[in-house]
């Protein structure tokens, strides 16, 4: 499945990682860091990757489509538990991978060359920023917590 996403968009300058609280609901903000941080690009220069969780994943997404830049999708597979490495929990929904949340954000990071995360102080927010500093990637975190 990734492997004709990462075909199309292997000649893109800049993979975008746009991850962070799903608390996080400031798409203003976000648009303005966004643009900021984008404006000596093309939108055919850029791919969005979007974790497609609430909060900032969503509104990376929102960004990527409402300027014409593509956007590639990485949802959780929190439904699988036939994933080598897995940490079944039940809640109203029934069986989940604990896990998948972890394991989307590092299909993200191997696959970005930066990474944009507005950080409420979230243990999964902290933790993709510290993987995608541990692969290299450019990172900007804008701290939203003291």
């Amino acid at each position: 499945m990734w492997q004709d996403y990462i075909e199309k968009y292997k000649d893109k300058k800049v993979k975008l990682i746009v991850a962070g609280s799903r608390g996080f609901e400031d798409d203003k903000l976000a648009f303005a860091w966004l643009d900021s941080l984008l404006r000596e690009l093309t939108p055919s220069q850029v791919v969005i990757l979007d974790g497609k969780a609430q909060g900032a994943d969503a509104i990376g997404g929102n960004y990527g489509r409402s300027r014409g830049i593509d956007v590639w999708d990485f949802p959780a597979d929190w439904k699988n538990l036939d994933v080598p490495i897995c940490k079944v929990g039940t809640n109203q929904y029934g069986k989940y991978n604990k896990l998948a949340g972890l394991q989307r954000n590092e299909d993200m990071g191997n696959n970005g060359t930066h990474l944009l995360a507005f950080n409420l102080g979230t243990s999964g927010t902290n933790a993709m920023i510290k993987y995608a500093t541990k692969l290299g990637l450019r990172v900007k975190e804008v701290k939203l917590y003291e």
